[in-house]
């Protein structure tokens, strides 16, 4: 593997072994993680591979915060639904279940409007 591909694959290993650490030891949305110099010894890890770790577990929505900040908090446990993508597909059916109900009565009003012609008539 060249060496470029095993470092990503490096820092991706690591973000899953921080990720089941989550899982493992029943951390909660709230919870802090150990500092990134007590996970690079908990993980034997490199500072920028633990940096690089960090910083796809943010990516992924699992983190947030910043080390000199306060380190990082939880903000969605792995493996549990994202619940922004939750409330976006919940919102994409509501519409649609709009869009239905909108065809409904516009066909009730058109044939509302020819009784009213046929009445005329």
């Amino acid at each position: 593997m060249p060496e470029g591909r095993a470092a990503a694959a490096g820092y991706l290993r690591l973000a899953e072994r921080i990720k089941e650490h989550i899982r493992t030891k029943g951390l909660a949305v709230g919870d802090r993680l150990p500092e990134r110099r007590q996970l690079q010894e908990n993980f034997s890890s490199t500072a920028g591979m633990t940096r690089q770790a960090l910083d796809h577990l943010k990516y992924e929505g699992i983190i947030e915060g910043e080390q000199g900040r306060g380190g990082y908090t939880i903000i969605r446990i792995p493996g549990e639904p994202d619940p922004a993508t939750a409330d976006l597909a919940a919102l994409r059916r509501l519409v649609a279940a709009l869009r239905n109900e909108v065809r409904r009565l516009a066909g009730e009003v058109a044939e509302l409007h020819r009784e009213l012609r046929g009445r005329r008539a």
